[in-house]
């Protein structure tokens, strides 16, 4: 009742990502295009989630592989990777 989409919507976004339930992805879907979703990711270069996670949503998204694999190789060297803030 308290978020707001403007506001809120990168927490809600990444929080869905990490650790949805099938329902919550389906309703993040309806909230924004593939493309909406990819562009997000794209802009955070896969920040806030795991290696697991982003070989996924980089998939699911279409993503280039190659893409992926270097996000993959600073979360492994850079352990503030992790963190989803800028």
């Amino acid at each position: 009742k308290t978020l707001d989409w403007k506001d809120d919507g990168d927490m809600v976004i990444s929080k869905i990502l990490e650790n949805g339930t099938w329902n919550d992805i389906c309703w993040l879907r309806k909230a924004l295009t593939k493309e909406e979703l990819r562009a997000w990711l794209m802009e955070r270069k896969g920040r806030g989630l795991d290696e697991r996670r982003l070989s996924y949503w980089g998939l699911m998204l279409g993503i280039p592989d190659r893409t992926v694999a270097a996000w993959t190789r600073k979360l492994m060297r850079d352990p503030w990777h992790w963190r989803a803030n800028p």
